[in-house]
């Protein structure tokens, strides 16, 4: 009997490791923003009353679309921020990978934003 319950053990932690559904790959906030618009979703947030810029974070975070021709952002004094999701500092190497999309998504973001706020006279 002894010989017997080890190797019955083994077997079921093999077993329910066999059961266990794997991680996702990837980033999900970030993959996900292939399903998104953001021109769309600026527009929306800007009807709603949500005039937030969308910033990356990292040390030091950014605000993609914002940055003027001298290295400086533009801007008013008093514009809020939201952090997109999946960019902090703290982030998966697999959210680092795809960062590339999250900057490029919150670029057109902001553009839109901004613009929207200039007509709106802010």
């Amino acid at each position: 009997m002894r010989t017997c319950l080890p190797t019955l053990i083994i077997v079921s932690v093999a077993l329910a490791g066999c059961e266990r559904t794997p991680r996702p790959e990837g980033c999900p906030p970030i993959l996900m923003l292939d399903r998104r618009d953001p021109q769309e979703d600026a527009a929306k947030a800007f009807r709603a009353g949500d005039k937030r810029l969308l910033e990356l974070g990292g040390l030091a975070p950014t605000v993609p679309g914002a940055e003027g021709g001298d290295g400086t952002y533009r801007f008013l004094p008093g514009t809020t921020f939201r952090m997109l999701y999946g960019t902090s500092d703290t982030t998966t190497e697999a959210c680092s990978a795809v960062r590339e999309k999250a900057e490029t998504y919150a670029r057109s973001y902001n553009e839109k934003m901004l613009a929207l706020t200039a007509t709106d006279g802010g």
